[in-house]
């Protein structure tokens, strides 16, 4: 289904993703990808923190092949989706690999990666362009305790191609019909705030509450005040 375009050095391969749909040179599904990204980016623009070892993805198809997806939902539907091939892949157990709202990818606490969604129209045709950055291995290791990586250190038989494919795999999935009560589930059994109090910072305001969960419309639900609850789009949330 997907058309596979391997990428050598390249800046980012959203930016090359969202070129080609420019140029007019994609009319199907397609993906590209990188081992060696110097310039990639994540939500809100900030830049990806990558180590040697990581692989760079962008899948990009036209809105009428997910046309009940919108750019909430679609972060909460692949990042379960690819974290769940991966931990078949890797022979894991199921929830080895967690999730932080609302486009984060998690091990042992720490960040390995992350989803962006973004949209482009070509000649009055919406496209859908997904990045998806992951951290292999770090060697050294980050300076920011906060970045993780998918692989120990000591693993050395493992193969940057066929994690590349699996993800490709997971990520069909999402042309099929998607249960929203199933993602929804499995993304919350596996968010690392579940249940915590958190806070929230939407532009200039900051909100705090009880993290209550993901909704069907993709976004966080906070228990504001004891029995009132708002649903957040959009934001960066942290621990009280």
């Amino acid at each position: 289904m997907w058309k596979e375009n391997e990428l050598k050095k390249i800046d980012s391969t959203q930016k090359e993703a969202i070129r080609k749909i420019l140029d007019g040179e994609i009319i199907s599904p397609e993906f590209f990808y990188s081992y060696n990204q110097y310039d990639g980016y994540g939500t809100h623009g900030k830049k990806w923190e990558q180590c040697k070892h990581s692989v760079a993805i962008s899948f990009v198809w036209s809105k009428e092949f997910t046309p009940k997806l919108n750019k909430t939902v679609l972060p909460i539907v692949v990042s379960t989706k690819v974290i769940q091939g991966l931990e078949k892949y890797l022979n894991l157990s199921k929830h080895t690999l967690g999730l932080k709202w609302p486009n984060d990818l998690i091990k042992d606490g720490k960040k390995i990666g992350g989803v962006l969604v973004q949209t482009t129209n070509y000649k009055k045709v919406e496209w859908i362009v997904v990045g998806i950055g992951l951290n292999l291995i770090w060697d050294p290791p980050p300076k920011n305790k906060y970045f993780g990586s998918l692989l120990s250190k000591n693993i050395s038989n493992y193969s940057k191609k066929q994690i590349v494919l699996n993800i490709s795999k997971s990520m069909k999935k999402i042309f099929k019909s998607i249960d929203m009560n199933n993602i929804i589930h499995e993304f919350n059994r596996r968010d690392i705030f579940n249940g915590k109090l958190l806070k929230i910072k939407v532009n200039n305001d900051e909100y705090s509450g009880k993290n209550c969960g993901i909704t069907k419309s993709g976004g966080i639900s906070l228990e504001i005040k004891k029995g009132s609850k708002q649903t957040f789009t959009t934001g960066n949330i942290n621990l009280l």
